[in-house]
């Protein structure tokens, strides 16, 4: 589809966006090279890298073509909002980046405001603007913005205690309203959808589009580009199985499977087992964070073939850790909707997997759609100890078939495409019937 015949204007809104790392403003980044040969002028409206509560990269400014605006507004500082017990992105940015979208809206047109970012607390402005200015909106769901995950039998307590509670009361009664005046929606899971037909017999699943997360093509042909230097000297042994990313209670059950299965391989074959090293980078959610993995292995009796990096690592760092592994892991949560941002890289890589997760969840599904390996369910400690058996002796599982078909769908560009094409039908679509 040509899309290059008449130029539309879009407005991305990603608050937490480069130089900070924020997992949700990745896709909105690269997406940014791509639109204006689809046919589309984007500007990007977010926060200033110092008002953030997460790392600066700056390298990440590195990927945004210079002829691209980004209009940064300065948000509350903490010691304003603290007092009321929190200290969340989307209530000390929510005013400025209304005002300031209000000025850009009303200076010029704009054809489609994009909201990119799990900061759910901004949604509210699109039907804002939608009053004021007559713009339609997308919303992107990376995570589920009302959930039940916490009210199920057998969960965790739910973080923050009262904040908790009044932040889902307050979603429960902003989701419904920005969905039915959104033009579009796009989820990184069709999990999320389902849930949306669930709550509200209104929704309309035709109107929504599942995207998954893009692979970072650029970002990791730049690393191999430089050299990517190795984490530790080549040798024949010992094999490194990386995994990246937070670890939060509801994937202990995967990283439980993980490690007895490990201790399984221990008891049966110490030679093969100590031919293993299995790193998690950047495994707590907060710098400073507790471990969250080496409770389980040492319980498994396997702690001494387990590095844990619990502090969170740069974004490009995390990257160079895939490259740098002989295998990848991923790791599933109990949460059926879930899947873990970073799947499209570790496909893109091209190492041996081992993923694990339940059955009848969302990751699971993906890795079958996508040709990748099936998952081990989490109880499959007999199915996870032989992989990792194959792996310690040389004849590991092979890597994903990452077909061209595959990389030119998932690339950073296809997956641009795709919302393009899909954002040309949402300029002239109605909000939900009411």
């Amino acid at each position: 589809m040509d899309l290059s015949h008449s130029t539309r204007r879009l407005l991305i809104v990603s608050p937490g966006f480069a130089p900070a790392n924020t997992p949700d403003s990745h896709r909105a980044r690269l997406s940014l090279p791509h639109w204006k040969r689809l046919g589309w002028d984007v500007e990007v409206l977010a926060v200033r890298g110092e008002d953030i509560q997460a790392p600066l990269e700056p390298a990440l400014l590195d990927s945004i073509p210079a002829e691209i605006p980004v209009h940064r507004v300065q948000a509350w500082p903490l010691r304003l909002t603290r007092w009321l017990g929190t200290g969340s992105l989307s209530w000390r940015a929510r005013g400025p980046l209304g005002r300031a979208g209000d000025r850009l809206l009303a200076r010029r047109r704009f054809d489609l405001v994009f909201f990119s970012t799990s900061q759910f607390g901004i949604f509210p402005l699109g039907p804002r603007w939608r009053a004021r200015h007559g713009v339609p909106y997308v919303l992107d769901f990376q995570d589920p913005w009302v959930t039940d995950y916490y009210e199920r039998p057998g969960a965790p307590r739910p973080p923050g205690g009262w904040k908790y509670r009044s932040a889902r009361w307050l979603a429960q009664r902003a989701e419904p309203r920005c969905l039915r005046q959104a033009a579009g929606l796009v989820s990184v899971s069709p999990r999320y959808f389902d849930d949306f037909a669930t709550r509200y017999a209104w929704f309309e699943r035709e109107r929504g589009l599942v995207l998954p997360f893009p692979a970072a093509d650029t970002d990791l042909a730049r690393l191999e580009a430089g050299g990517c230097a190795r984490l530790w000297p080549p040798t024949v042994e010992p094999k490194h199985l990386v995994a990246v990313g937070a670890v939060g209670p509801y994937m202990r059950a995967s990283i439980e499977g993980l490690c007895r299965g490990l201790g399984r391989l221990r008891r049966d074959s110490e030679n093969a087992a100590r031919r293993l090293r299995l790193h998690f980078v950047g495994t707590a959610y907060a710098s400073g964070g507790p471990a969250s993995v080496l409770p389980a292995a040492q319980a498994a009796g396997v702690a001494d073939l387990v590095d844990e990096r619990p502090a969170r690592v740069p974004y490009l760092e995390a990257l160079r850790w895939l490259l740098a592994g002989d295998a990848t892991a991923v790791i599933g949560s109990d949460d059926p909707g879930y899947v873990p941002s970073r799947l499209a890289n570790v496909f893109w890589v091209g190492r041996p997997m081992l993923a694990i997760a339940p059955p009848a969840s969302s990751l699971a599904a993906r890795l079958a759609g996508w040709g990748g390996p099936a998952a081990f369910a989490p109880t499959d400690e007999t199915g996870i100890r032989d992989w990792l058996r194959g792996l310690a002796e040389g004849r590991a599982a092979p890597g994903p078939a990452v077909t061209p078909a595959w990389r030119e769908i998932h690339s950073s560009g296809g997956m641009t495409r795709r919302l393009a094409e899909y954002f040309q039908g949402c300029c002239l679509r109605p909000a939900a019937s009411q």
